[in-house]
């Protein structure tokens, strides 16, 4: 006779399966960075400053072209 039921008989505790311990080794898993990865982390670090610095003086820059030169401003800056 074929039923819809089956019957499942659980022998492990909870937490303590094969598939919990995987889980575990994976999430507890920690390994140190090669220097490879710290170079590029570092390189990163300062091309990052380096491009904010570049972006942060491209206004002042062209305000004071804009002053030196026969050309109206086209940014905001004030007219000398």
């Amino acid at each position: 006779m074929i039923s819809d039921w089956i019957k499942v008989r659980i022998t492990s505790d909870p937490g303590h399966t094969f598939l919990d311990r995987m889980i575990a080794l994976v999430e507890g898993a920690e390994r140190q960075k090669t220097p490879n990865e710290l170079a590029l982390n570092i390189l990163l670090a300062v091309l990052t400053l380096v491009f904010l610095l570049v972006v942060v003086t491209l206004q002042p820059l062209a305000a004071y072209a804009a002053r030196r030169s026969r050309f109206p401003c086209w940014c905001r800056c004030s007219s000398a």
